[in-house]
């Protein structure tokens, strides 16, 4: 790691993906979204049928849901049920599929590479193209969860990412008081899009998202989540770059915020 060089979490200048053998990822999502359409008001579950079967060789499983939104307000954590909201599921159930009327998701827990996953991440945009004529989308977005749920403490913390993105703002940080949870959250506006940035210090059993699985252990989240918004034609290999594009905005807010010593931890 002699050739470690800081990036800035907005910068222009070329960065080298380094590849994390034990890499704390929990899950890395990309999603395409699009505005009502009347075929989806009129037979969603046909359209979902044909959808399947259209992926059913690379996703045999399947299961169906709710979909659930989350909102935060004065009495805390609010979530609303939504539509139905359809998964189709690898053999092996590292790789998910969810389709909505106004969205596709492709989720992943076996994260190795953006080329992997984007190839892959195509191949779905392009059996829903199959299925059915969406004629434009109105916003993509990529998404990359990472935990740290070893036995960690505030100091330990320090030597792997940013003080500043440890736990709580420094000006309430206190010598005489641990801080026993803090999340936070940042909404950065670029030419490129927009990046929502939350960072959590948590105890056993708690979690910022309900849609993940609390640790068993004290924990340290970054979760990262870059989106575009604005109306363009649904081509899957276009879609798939800029998908590349936002993971790499994600990506490079990362490697702001670790240390040398996180990636030499995880397997860089």
């Amino acid at each position: 790691m002699d050739d470690w060089i800081d990036v800035e979490p907005f910068g222009t200048e070329p960065i080298v993906s380094i590849p994390l053998s034990r890499a704390p990822l929990l899950r890395v999502l990309a999603q395409a979204r699009w505005q009502d359409l009347v075929l989806m008001r009129a037979d969603f579950a046909s359209v979902a049928q044909r959808v399947g079967l259209s992926l059913a060789a690379d996703y045999p499983l399947g299961a169906q849901n709710k979909e659930v939104e989350v909102t935060f307000g004065p009495e805390g954590f609010n979530a609303v049920d939504g539509g139905v909201v359809h998964q189709f599921i690898s053999a092996d159930e590292n790789w998910r599929v969810y389709f909505a009327a106004n969205f596709v998701t492709f989720e992943t827990k076996v994260y190795t590479s953006s080329q992997d996953f984007l190839s892959r991440f195509q191949h779905v945009l392009e059996k829903v193209r199959e299925a059915i004529d969406i004629p434009q989308v109105t916003r993509v977005g990529f998404r990359y969860v990472n935990r740290v749920d070893q036995a960690i403490d505030i100091a330990e913390l320090e030597d792997l990412v940013r003080p500043s993105m440890v736990g709580a703002p420094t000006g309430l940080v206190q010598p005489h008081a641990e801080i026993a949870q803090s999340i936070n959250q940042v909404v950065y506006e670029t030419q490129g899009g927009q990046l929502i940035a939350k960072w959590a210090l948590l105890p056993a059993g708690a979690t910022h998202d309900p849609s993940l699985e609390p640790s068993a252990n004290k924990s340290w989240t970054l979760d990262l989540d870059s989106f575009s918004d604005g109306k363009v034609a649904f081509d899957p290999p276009t879609l798939a770059r800029e998908a590349g594009r936002l993971s790499e905005m994600a990506y490079r807010f990362f490697r702001w915020t670790v240390t040398k010593k996180f990636v030499e931890r995880f397997g860089g």
